[in-house]
């Protein structure tokens, strides 16, 4: 995870540890620790064919389970808002269902946690698989 100069120290030690929990969490099925990290009116773009919203992305992720890995990320943070972006790789029953890159907005709420805003996908292959 690479850091612009503007995060800082503490920043972003809380963002890399809540980060790699919440990926965990959606790899493990933990739906309490990912879910509280979505906001309410959070919008995901180009995911899927459809927009998602905070209750369409958890139905996406869980039925059927998905597993994600987040790769090659940058922060940076302006007026409060950290804006992440790397490559994102989502996975279904061991096939790869979604390669891209996507940027994600992100705000912090309390010392250890952080809420997603909204999430921007750039695919470069998508499946949809039944």
């Amino acid at each position: 995870m690479y850091f612009d100069r503007d995060v800082a120290t503490e920043p972003r030690f809380s963002l890399r540890r809540w980060f790699e929990s919440f990926v965990e969490a959606i790899n493990t099925g933990n739906l309490d620790f990912w879910q509280s990290s979505l906001d309410d009116s959070l919008v995901v773009a180009d995911l899927t064919e459809d927009e998602l919203s905070k209750q369409t992305l958890i139905t996406y992720l869980l039925h059927p389970m998905k597993r994600v890995a987040f790769n090659e990320l940058e922060v940076e943070v302006e007026d409060g808002v950290y804006r992440m972006k790397g490559e994102l790789e989502t996975f279904q029953e061991g096939l790869m269902v979604f390669e891209g890159q996507f940027e994600m907005h992100i705000t912090q709420c309390t010392p250890a946690h952080f809420l997603i805003l909204g999430m921007t996908c750039y695919p470069r292959m998508r499946v949809t698989v039944k």
